[in-house]
């Protein structure tokens, strides 16, 4: 029947005669495309599915009615975690999901909107809208090794005469 439905739900459109008389059915969609059966699986909705739905049933004697039903089908939420996804030893980094959805539920059950990830591993936010609508927004959280820094200088004292020479080397890894 007529109703709200989300975006990428799936949808199945059911007549069926009160009576159980045996009747030939045949859809109309709001776009002019038509389907013959009981019964019309429109699939994952999209946002160009809503509108309004006739069905018109038939018996054998050439009797027919009409009914019409109307699909509203909502926008999933948008949400994204923008985020620069590697961290630096011993740091972390507070992944956010935007303001104004119902509910957020986060990948260990917390529900605010923001989450303080302070290791490596996989993050997702579940947002739900105020239509009840819901989209799963995901981030892989890496950490870099600790840089290590090592110097060195080929003698022990450094020559402060203007001809001294002293190589010095540094090498970073991590």
């Amino acid at each position: 029947g007529n109703g709200a439905y989300c975006e990428s739900s799936p949808h199945k459109l059911i007549a069926g005669s009160l009576t159980g008389e045996n009747l030939n059915y045949n859809w109309t969609s709001p776009s002019g495309e038509t389907h013959a059966g009981a019964e019309w699986d429109l699939g994952l909705l999209r946002n160009s599915d809503a509108g309004e739905y006739t069905v018109s049933a038939s018996d054998a004697s050439t009797c027919e009615v009409s009914q019409s039903v109307y699909l509203q089908v909502y926008p999933n939420p948008r949400v994204s975690l923008n985020i620069q996804d590697t961290l630096c030893t011993d740091k972390e980094v507070l992944l956010n999901a935007g303001a104004g959805f119902a509910s957020y539920t986060w990948q260990d059950g917390s529900a605010e909107p923001q989450y303080l990830a302070t290791s490596e591993g996989l993050y997702w936010v579940t947002v739900t809208d105020n239509n009840g609508c819901q989209t799963t927004a995901p981030v892989t959280v890496n950490v870099l090794p600790e840089l290590v820094v090592t110097a060195a200088a080929d003698d022990l004292i450094i020559g402060t005469c203007p001809t001294s020479r002293s190589n010095l080397s540094a090498t970073v890894t991590g």
